[in-house]
C-alpha cells in the first residue's frame, strides 16, 4: 500500500482528468438527439473525441467505450503503481471473464463474444489455464491462480452443476478477494465500501429468491459472508411476516438517502433491477465522497468511478437510442454523475 502523500501528483493529474467526464447537460442532449448518429456526435465535445475518429458507425459506441475505459486503467496503472488498487477496481472483469470460461468448458458453448479486456489478467491465459488445467497466469496472480486450481477442484466434483451454480460460486470467491485486497489496502474508504458491495450483493441474491420462490436454504448456500448486515437478519427477511426489521438494518449502512430508498424498493417489490440501480446509485455516491479528499487515493478511486458511471449512462442512452426506446424511460435508467 502507498501512503496518501504518495498521491498528491496523480490526484493533480486526476484534477485535470475530471473536467473532461462528461456531465449531465450534455447526457440530456444524448437522450433528446434526433437519432442515435447525433447522439454519438456528444461524445466528440469530451476524452472520447479520440476514439470516436477512428469510428464512423453508430454500432462501434461499445468499442469506444471499451477502449476509453482501458484508457482509464492504464492510466490508474501508471500514477497509482499499486497492483492492489487496481484488483480492487478491476479485477470484476477477470471474474466475469472466469464465469465466460468454466461455462465453456462444462457446459460446452461459446461465449468468446462476452470476454471483456479490461481485467488485470490477459483472458486467453485465463482461458488456457481453465480449459487446460495449468497455471499459466503471472506470478503476480497468485490469488487468482489459487482460486482458478479451487474452482476446477470444486466443479468437478459437483454433480449437478449449473451455470446458476457457477455464477453464485465465482461470486462468493470474488468478493472474497475484493475483501482481502481491501484489508491488504489498509484504507477505511476501500474496506467500507467493500462491505457495502457485499451487503448490495446480498440483497441481489435475496430479491433474485423471492422472484424464484426459493427458501432460506437456498440462499443461505449463496449468501457472501463479511458485509456489514446481520446474518441472522437475512433469515428473517424469510421467515418474519414484516420486513421491518430488515429494511431499517439496511437503511442504516448507506451515505445516500436515495440508495436507502431505492433499496427499500427493491426488497420490498422483489424488484431485482432496482438491486441494480441501487449498485450504480451507491458506486456514484462513493465517486462522490472520494472526490472530497483533497488527496490520496480516494481521488483516484473516485475518478475511476465516475468514468464507469460515465460510461454506462453513455451505453444505456446509445442502446435505447438504437432500440428507440422513449426520451422519459431512457433518463429512468441515468444514474447521475458527480
Amino acid at each position: 500500500m502507498q501512503d496518501s502523500a504518495d498521491y498528491i501528483l496523480a490526484t493533480g493529474r486526476v484534477r485535470v482528468r475530471e473536467k473532461e467526464l462528461i456531465n449531465a447537460d450534455s447526457l440530456t442532449r444524448m437522450i433528446d438527439a434526433k437519432d442515435p448518429a447525433e447522439a454519438l456526435k456528444v461524445l466528440s465535445e469530451f476524452d472520447y473525441a479520440d476514439e470516436l475518429n477512428k469510428e464512423s458507425e453508430v454500432s462501434a459506441y461499445e468499442k469506444i467505450l471499451t477502449r476509453d475505459m482501458l484508457q482509464t486503467r492504464n492510466f490508474v496503472l501508471e500514477v497509482a503503481k499499486d497492483p492492489d488498487l487496481l484488483g480492487w477496481l478491476f479485477s470484476e472483469f477477470d471474474f466475469h471473464n472466469l464465469k465466460c470460461f468454466c461455462k465453456e468448458k462444462y457446459f460446452e458453448v461459446d461465449l468468446s463474444e462476452y470476454y471483456s479486456n479490461l481485467g488485470n489478467v490477459d483472458p486467453e491465459k485465463m482461458r488456457e489455464a481453465v480449459q487446460n488445467e495449468t497455471e499459466t497466469l503471472p506470478e503476480s496472480e497468485k490469488d487468482l491462480t489459487k482460486i482458478i486450481k479451487d474452482v476446477l477442484e470444486d466443479f468437478s466434483k459437483e454433480n449437478e452443476l449449473t451455470p446458476e451454480k457457477v455464477d453464485s460460486y465465482l461470486d462468493q470467491r470474488y468478493f472474497a478477494l475484493l475483501l482481502k485486497i481491501a484489508k491488504r489496502i489498509k484504507s477505511e474508504f476501500v474496506l467500507d465500501a467493500t462491505r457495502k458491495k457485499i451487503d448490495l450483493a446480498n440483497a441481489k441474491i435475496l430479491v433474485r429468491a423471492k422472484n424464484l420462490n426459493k427458501d432460506f436454504a437456498f440462499v443461505s448456500t449463496r449468501l457472501i459472508k463479511n458485509g456489514s448486515v446481520r446474518a441472522d437478519l437475512y433469515a428473517s427477511y424469510f421467515e418474519a411476516e414484516s420486513n421491518d426489521d430488515f429494511l431499517a438494518e439496511v437503511a442504516k449502512l448507506f451515505i445516500s438517502a436515495r440508495v436507502e430508498e431505492v433499496i427499500k424498493e427493491a426488497i420490498e417489490s422483489k424488484d431485482f433491477f432496482k438491486v441494480e440501480k441501487a449498485f450504480e446509485l451507491y458506486e456514484a455516491e462513493l465517486s462522490r465522497e472520494g472526490k472530497k479528499e483533497a488527496f490520496g487515493m480516494e481521488v483516484l478511486i473516485a475518478y475511476v468511478l465516475a468514468k464507469m458511471i460515465a460510461n454506462r449512462n453513455i451505453r444505456k442512452i446509445m442502446s435505447g437510442k438504437i432500440n428507440e426506446v422513449s426520451s422519459e424511460e431512457i433518463k429512468e435508467r441515468i444514474i447521475e454523475l458527480v
